[in-house]
């Protein structure tokens, strides 16, 4: 389990994982056959990367760099099947759709696709804490020393895995790559998967027009895709009868 990282067992490693993309971003998906990973200073919430973001000082009172800390990169996931919060925030639009997958495959994937994986490519659950604990986080010595100067590449890993207890709601889990230097002049990592392959489901956002659904629907099917395809029912009213 070294790089599934606070995942408690394997049965947790399979469990589904959801993420909602824009429409144009799922077809160009399928056209590369490629997923995207960003360095987290893209991501919206200034706390994140707070770990390799704040200023290290050595014992000496040295104050130094992490080296590292430019070319580590990840995508987001949630363990949350499905919310009206989730469609809101990333489909702003209407034109979102959601697919699922596992942790496995996610890790795989990427394990596949880069040198040394074992080192480099993670997959982990994000752990929510109060503010005053991820302050007293990176004043206890010891604990930043096990995670900054890991050699096994988790302890890297897992500096993206902590966040304010304020963002719970998102159940998020993180896959992670941790680049090298080369890796680290650019914004963006890319690597190769097979899309049928790893979308289990394709749910089209609730408030897509249906037409426009099956226009989508068409396509994903036409690119190999035979999975389930169908538009979300969140907002649909059920037909009920009223016992008076």
């Amino acid at each position: 389990m070294h790089n599934y990282v606070f995942f408690k067992n394997d049965k947790e490693v399979d469990k589904p994982i959801f993420r909602v993309f824009s429409i144009e971003r799922l077809l160009e998906t399928y056209t590369k056959k490629a997923l995207v990973l960003v360095k987290p200073k893209k991501w919206d919430d200034p706390f994140e990367n707070f770990i390799l973001k704040s200023k290290a000082k050595l014992q000496t009172g040295e104050q130094v760099d992490f080296a590292f800390a430019d070319s580590i990169f990840g995508q987001c996931w949630s363990q949350l099947q499905e919310s009206d919060a989730m469609w809101r925030i990333y489909s702003p639009s209407k034109n979102g759709v959601k697919v699922r997958t596992t942790p496995r495959k996610l890790r795989e994937a990427l394990a596949s696709q880069v040198a040394t994986p074992e080192l480099t490519a993670f997959i982990g659950k994000v752990q929510y804490k109060r503010r005053s604990e991820l302050t007293s986080m990176v004043q206890d010595r010891v604990r930043m020393q096990q995670k900054i100067f890991d050699d096994t590449g988790r302890g890297h890993a897992e500096t993206l895995l902590f966040k304010r207890k304020e963002f719970l709601h998102e159940h998020e889990v993180r896959l992670i790559y941790s680049g090298n230097i080369v890796d680290a002049e650019k914004d963006f990592f890319t690597f190769a998967i097979d899309p049928p392959a790893i979308f289990e489901e394709i749910i089209f956002d609730p408030r897509m027009d249906f037409s426009l659904a099956s226009v989508y629907e068409q396509h994903f099917r036409t690119s190999g895709y035979t999975g389930k395809i169908m538009k979300s029912q969140l907002y649909e009213l059920p037909e009920l009868t009223i016992s008076v």
